[in-house]
C-alpha cells in the first residue's frame, strides 16, 4: 500500500506547501508561481512596493516581504561606513585626549549588531576608561557623571574638528548623546549614545570569567548593577551580530513595525530584537516568523524567553516574571520590564494581524 510523504521542512513563501529542500522550493516557485531564479516574479523584477508598513500590509502578500525589506528597511555599506567613520574619529579624538585613558572602545546599538533599518539607525560606543573606580565603589557614580560632564564639553569645543555632520545633543546620566548627520538619500540621521565605564570583562572573557562577574554583580545594589549594563554591551553585541541574516531581516521588519504601528515610548528595539531571535526556526520563512512574533505580543503574559550562553541559569527573582525577556549578557536583567504598557503593544499586534497581508497565504 502506498504511503503518504510526510510534508517537507522548507516552505514556499508564496503559497501553503512545504518542500523537502531550499532547490525544491526554487524549482516549485519555477514551476508553479512563475518565478525567476532571482526570485522576482517574471515580468515583476521592478515592481517597487509600498514604503509605508501599513500600506504594504493592506495591498500585499507574504512572497513580498524579501522585496519590501531590501528596497526600504535594508542600509547600504556607505551609509553604515559613514557613522562608523565619524564614531572612530570621536574615539581617536579621545584616545589622544588627556582626559582619561581610553582602554578599549566598543560599538553597539544597532550598526554594532548588523539590525539598522534605512528610516532610523542608532549606535551605542562604550569607552572603558582606567581613570573610574571600581562600579561597587560609593564614589563611582559622582566619578561617572564628572567624566562624562567633561566629554560632552571636549565635544562642543571640538566638534567641527571631529567631523562636519556631527552634532552634540546633550547629556544623560549615562551617556552623551550625539547625532551624526547623513546626507543618503531616504536615511534619517544617526543617534549616538556614547558611553563610559570600568572594564570589567577584560578583553576575550571565558565563561568562567563571566561566571566570576556575575557572582559578584550579585552582592551589588541596583543602582550599582544598572551601571554594569554599559560594561556588557559587547556581550548583548555579540549574541546579535552572531545572528542568521533571516533573523536580522525579520528584526529590522519588527522595528519597522514598532515604530509605524505601536503608540508605546516606553518600548525600545533589545527586547523585540531577543523576542525575533527566540522566535525565529530554520524552517520559518521572514513572514512566518513576523506572524508569529505578533502572536507572541499579542499573548505577552506567556513569553518567557532565556538562554544559556553566557549565564547557566536564570536568577530565583525571575522565575515567575512574565513577560520574561532575559537579557543574554545580564542575568539580573529582564530586558521586558522597560516596557511600562505591554496591553498597548499587545492591541497593536492584534491590530495588525487582522491586516489583509496575513489572510493571503
Amino acid at each position: 500500500m502506498a504511503t503518504n510523504k510526510a510534508p517537507g521542512r522548507w516552505p514556499c513563501d508564496q503559497c501553503s506547501k512545504r518542500l523537502r529542500s531550499r532547490k525544491g522550493v526554487e524549482d516549485h516557485k519555477k514551476a508553479v508561481h512563475g518565478h525567476s531564479a532571482s526570485g522576482y516574479s517574471k515580468g515583476w523584477s521592478s515592481f517597487t512596493v509600498p514604503a509605508e508598513l501599513n500600506a504594504f500590509l493592506n495591498d500585499c502578500r507574504p512572497g513580498d516581504v524579501n522585496r519590501y525589506i531590501s528596497q526600504h528597511l535594508q542600509t547600504d555599506e556607505s551609509f553604515r561606513d559613514e557613522c562608523s567613520d565619524v564614531v572612530d574619529r570621536v574615539a581617536s579624538f579621545f584616545k589622544r585626549s588627556s582626559l582619561f585613558t581610553v582602554t578599549r572602545f566598543i560599538k553597539g546599538g544597532s550598526l554594532g549588531k548588523g539590525t539598522a533599518i534605512k528610516s532610523k539607525s542608532d549606535i551605542d560606543c562604550v569607552m572603558f576608561i582606567s581613570e573610574l573606580p571600581s562600579i561597587d565603589n560609593h564614589d563611582y557614580n559622582r566619578q561617572l557623571q564628572g567624566y562624562l560632564e567633561q566629554m560632552k564639553g571636549a565635544l562642543v569645543r571640538s566638534k567641527n574638528s571631529i567631523a562636519y555632520n556631527l552634532e552634540v545633543l546633550g547629556r544623560t546620566s549615562h551617556a552623551v548623546k550625539l547625532r551624526v548627520k547623513t546626507q543618503k538619500r531616504g536615511h534619517e540621521s544617526h543617534d549616538v549614545d556614547l558611553l563610559l565605564a570600568t572594564d570589567i570583562l577584560g578583553h576575550y572573557p571565558t565563561f568562567g570569567t563571566k561566571t566570576e562577574v556575575y557572582a559578584a554583580m550579585g552582592k551589588m545594589d541596583a543602582r550599582s548593577k544598572e551601571n554594569c549594563s554599559a560594561s556588557l554591551v559587547e556581550l548583548q553585541v555579540a549574541f546579535v551580530k552572531k545572528q542568521s541574516a533571516e533573523v536580522k531581516d525579520l528584526i529590522r521588519l519588527v522595528k519597522m513595525w514598532k515604530k509605524s504601528c505601536v503608540w508605546e515610548p516606553s518600548l525600545t528595539s533589545y527586547p523585540l530584537e531577543l523576542l525575533c531571535i527566540h522566535t525565529w526556526r530554520s524552517h520559518m520563512s521572514v513572514a512566518d516568523a513576523f506572524k508569529a512574533v505578533l502572536e507572541q505580543l499579542s499573548d505577552y503574559r506567556n513569553i518567557e524567553a532565556s538562554w544559556a550562553e553566557n549565564y547557566s541559569t536564570a536568577r530565583k527573582q525571575f522565575l515567575g516574571q512574565r513577560p520574561l525577556i532575559l537579557d543574554p549578557a545580564n542575568p539580573y536583567n529582564n530586558v521586558a520590564n522597560r516596557c511600562e504598557r505591554w496591553s498597548v503593544v499587545a492591541e497593536a499586534a492584534r491590530e495588525t494581524l487582522r491586516k489583509p497581508f496575513f489572510s493571503r497565504y
